[in-house]
């Protein structure tokens, strides 16, 4: 598709245009379903990133630019859903242990580590953290459950990240990669 015709079906998918929203899924899910396949390595999960990064394209369409092609721009809409959903996987992964008391051992040296660091945050930053990276809400549902800007979640998202990476770092490499800004 050329740059015109890829404006031209974003504008109408941004208006709602059923028949737009079709054609627009019938272009992408495929492709995006076969990235996110490989990229996660579960068909299930892929399956369910891929409609989720519709839908999150669906609604963000209106800042698509058409600088670009309409493919990139969702691969990129893709992409991020996939490492939202990894750093999802990551973060549960440490906080599930601390979860339910009865199965996990006082002795448990990541959990007690993470939760002194968590501890270490502004317990604004904290909030907006666990919001939305460890209870999965999105910045619009954790700004709800706040009372405060969406704008207000995501710089205290941002800072939250920014102080675990400090603190976990040393300690564990991979949180730098996991625990990152994302831009919404």
């Amino acid at each position: 598709m050329s740059c015109v015709e890829d404006r031209e079906l974003a504008e109408k998918v941004a208006l709602g245009d059923a028949e737009a929203i079709a054609k627009f899924v019938d272009r992408f899910y495929t492709p995006v379903f076969r990235f996110l396949w490989h990229a996660c390595g579960s068909r299930e999960d892929a399956e369910d990133l891929a409609s989720q990064a519709l839908l999150r394209a669906r609604t963000d369409i209106g800042r698509f630019r058409s600088d670009g092609t309409l493919a990139a721009w969702m691969f990129s809409v893709a992409r991020r859903e996939f490492l939202r959903f990894r750093r999802r996987q990551v973060l549960t992964s440490l906080f599930a242990a601390s979860r339910p008391p009865e199965t996990v051992s006082p002795h448990n040296e990541d959990v007690v580590v993470i939760q002194q660091a968590l501890a270490l945050l502004p317990p604004n930053n904290r909030t907006a953290f666990l919001l939305t990276e460890v209870e999965g809400l999105s910045t619009a549902e954790a700004s709800t459950a706040l009372g405060i800007p969406a704008g207000t979640v995501k710089s205290r998202c941002h800072h939250a990240k920014k102080r675990l990476r400090e603190i976990l770092g040393p300690a564990y490499p991979e949180i730098s990669n996991y625990v990152q800004p994302i831009a919404d």
